[in-house]
């Protein structure tokens, strides 16, 4: 994908793996626990800041 900022391509990689496992990818403004079994939010909101 061309344009990305130097964040986004390792998450690109991580997402499809996660996807190819299974996972639920979601972001942190649409969680829903039970959508799916596995699921993966990006960058989660914690008190020493996000966490991916």
């Amino acid at each position: 994908m061309p344009n990305q900022n130097p964040e986004q391509l390792p998450r690109n990689t991580i997402d499809a793996a996660l996807t190819a496992l299974s996972w639920l990818i979601q972001n942190k403004n649409q969680i829903n626990r039970k959508a799916a079994i596995w699921v993966a939010v990006r960058e989660y909101q914690k008190d020493i800041g996000p966490a991916d």
